[in-house]
């Protein structure tokens, strides 16, 4: 656990070399929003977002041109430049209380990804389950460059990685600098952090620009950074079915997380938004000569490619907001900023294209879009009873229904909207500024609610389309609540308490795990023994990482019941086959995954002998083999993983080079820890 602050910690810090210095720099040089006019503390606020959403683009196109050691050197100068313009440049900081709100958001972050200890009892947060993707990543992006290489998959050949991953190469960068001191996975904690401090940063951009303006600035803004610990009503039905001895659904189909959940859970997704919101706040501000058009025009489309790259479905819904924000400009002859947005499209589309081609090509998934209503998981259980068995029946129940969800995923976000509907539609003549955020919520609500994505089996599009939504009833709520404060109360209590009770699940299942109340994950730990587990296996992938070069290829029990969680955390290492399929959803043909599981499974199913292992280790390109307790030829006393002398044992992991000999006495191998 302290391993995980000190490395946290030391993420932290080197991500302002890639999330602060090199926004300020630019800022500066192209004194972006009146950049060198501003106070200090107004500077850091643009140079975060400016950095973040500019950042990616020039780590992609420097790696691919370059080197991904050069993009990293290339930053090295920029945040050295930064550093004395900041010392040049610098003004009297004044005390605000936005710093403790900073400080508080990153104790947060820290307590709620870092592993908990416990004696040589270790718990993440049940966000590993998807940090142990990103994870793997990262990793693989750190040590093979870009275009980033699928991490899950080796068929004998690199495959390209399909995923967007333009966030992920920042986290990389980081790691690279510097391995001795941190792994992928803290390097990608330390990440998050700093979007949570970018999210702060836009906050305080469009309450400026477009809402507050400068006065009550810091009222609205403290207001506003105290409703990001605020979600939905989903508390309520969640204690209801707890109490009558129901699951409720962990994970929805089309549920709307709140702030603190989409920021420690989908990173990446904040940062398109941030990237996104950047890009039409200086396609607004752009109100100077044709220079400045062409500069404002030119650096929104290079935040657009940025949001492209970190999470495609939610440039998608800035696609379609810019599109249709495109058509009222020209209605209103609003000629001057048409001109921007078309030079950013453009910029966005080109400079879009060569990730964009590199996504082409086999894999196994479904289609991007699909028309679909938004589900309600009330609808679900009324389908049981109803017995609706025509698709029409759910869609129609769903589409009747909409009101209610939104209200329970949105509680008082909801009321905010409905507040500003009327608001708007009593207004004869909409402001330019009140207008444009009204658009931008509604194509965000529109989208979610009748086009789902159909890539996985998760809808992507659903579940985080609507955060541009959010983001507009967060900016219009902070300035309501004094007005109503009264009244939403209650709403303010139950979103307040069930951010509190969905950190506290997530972070505390591990712990609670042995609680006969909670669902066993067969793939993690089939008995009660999940924190001695999940040492044991941090324990040998932190051996596995000091011992082997970060090229080398490990390969773990192709066939996890979910996913090896501890191999995409821990691990580090590029693997031949994750899963059944080699996740090849995220890249590759899976034609060229079943070969592959044909040798591998054997080796790991019970009494598989030495010679079935020597001739996976023949036959495939792989540099280190890992065995666990919760494999079938674990508990095979004639198996190799007993007649072979490991290069490191405990009692839950052995870890076997390819080449390595039969051990004479493989219980008496001093590493193996009864």
């Amino acid at each position: 656990m302290l391993a995980d602050f000190v490395g946290i910690a030391v993420a932290f810090l080197l991500f302002s070399g890639l999330t602060l210095l090199p926004g300020y720099l630019l800022g500066w040089a192209l004194n972006l929003l009146r950049f060198r006019t501003r106070e200090m503390w107004f500077r850091f606020a643009i140079a975060v977002p400016l950095s973040i959403a500019l950042g990616p683009v020039l780590t992609y196109y420097s790696g691919r041109w370059i080197s991904f050691s050069g993009a990293g050197r290339l930053y090295e100068s920029l945040s050295v430049a930064a550093v004395a313009l900041i010392f040049i440049t610098r003004r009297r900081l004044r005390k605000t209380p936005v710093v403790w709100a900073v400080v508080a958001w990153c104790v947060v972050a820290l307590l709620a990804l870092a592993d908990l200890q416990i004696g040589r009892h270790l718990y993440f947060s049940i966000m590993g389950f998807d940090y142990a993707v990103r994870t793997a990543f990262v990793s693989s992006i750190s040590t093979f460059g870009v275009p980033a290489q699928n991490p899950f998959f080796y068929p004998g050949h690199a495959v390209l990685l399909r995923y967007h991953y333009f966030w992920l190469m920042q986290a990389a960068l980081v790691h690279r600098w510097a391995p001795a001191f941190l792994d992928a996975r803290q390097a990608l904690i330390g990440g998050t952090m700093w979007c949570g401090i970018a999210l702060m940063c836009a906050i305080v951009l469009y309450l400026r620009f477009f809402r507050t303006g400068v006065r009550k600035l810091r009222r609205h803004t403290l207001i506003a950074f105290s409703l990001l610990a605020v979600t939905g009503l989903n508390v309520v039905p969640a204690l209801l079915c707890r109490s009558v001895d129901v699951t409720f659904p962990f994970h929805r189909e089309d549920q709307i997380d709140g702030w603190v959940y989409s920021l420690l859970w989908d990173s990446h997704y904040v940062v398109a938004l941030i990237a996104g919101l950047l890009a039409f706040l200086l396609i607004s501000q752009a109100r100077g000569g044709s220079r400045q058009r062409v500069l404002y025009g030119v650096t929104a489309g290079l935040a657009l490619v940025t949001c492209v790259g970190a999470a495609i479905y939610l440039a998608l819904i800035f696609a379609l907001f810019l599109a249709g924000w495109s058509i009222i400009v020209l209605a209103k002859r609003w000629y001057a900023e048409f001109q921007v947005l078309a030079i950013a499209g453009v910029t966005a589309v080109l400079c879009s294209l060569p990730y964009l081609a590199s996504l082409r090509g086999p894999g196994a998934g479904g289609t991007f879009l699909q028309l679909a209503v938004r589900s309600f998981f009330i609808v679900e259980v009324l389908g049981k009873i109803f017995n609706f068995t025509h698709v029409w029946q759910t869609s129609l129940a769903n589409l009747i229904l909409l009101p209610l969800s939104y209200y329970i995923e949105l509680g008082v976000f909801f009321m905010v909207g409905i507040v500003e509907w009327r608001r708007l539609r009593r207004m004869q003549s909409i402001p330019r500024n009140d207008l444009a955020l009204g658009v931008m919520a509604l194509v965000s609500l529109v989208s979610c609610t009748f086009l789902r994505s159909g890539v996985i089996s998760i809808n992507d599009l659903g579940w985080h389309g609507s955060l541009l939504a959010q983001f507009v009833l967060l900016i219009r709520g902070s300035q309501l609540l004094p007005e109503r404060a009264k009244g939403w109360v209650p709403l303010l209590a139950l979103g307040l308490a069930g951010t509190i009770y969905d950190q506290a699940l997530v972070r505390f299942f591990a712990p609670l795990y042995p609680s006969k109340h909670l669902p066993k994950v067969p793939s993690l730990s089939p008995d009660n023994k999940l924190g001695e587990r999940t040492y044991a296996n941090r324990e040998a992938y932190d051996w596995l990482r000091a011992n082997s070069k970060a090229s080398s290829r490990v390969q773990q029990n192709p066939d996890p019941v979910i996913q090896d969680t501890f191999y995409g955390l821990y691990a580090d290492r590029n693997t031949l086959a994750e899963d059944v399929e080699c996740a090849t959803n995220f890249g590759g043909d899976p034609k060229a995954c079943a070969p592959l599981q044909s040798i591998l499974r054997p080796v790991f199913a019970a009494h598989a002998p030495d010679t079935t292992f020597e001739s996976a280790c023949a036959a495939l390109p792989m540099d280190f083999v890992v065995a666990k307790d919760t494999d079938a030829v674990w508990g095979t006393e004639d198996g190799w993983v007993w007649t072979r002398a490991p290069l490191f044992a405990n009692s839950f992991v052995r870890v076997f080079r390819r080449a390595s000999r039969p051990s004479q006495s493989p219980r008496a191998d001093p590493q193996f820890h009864p």
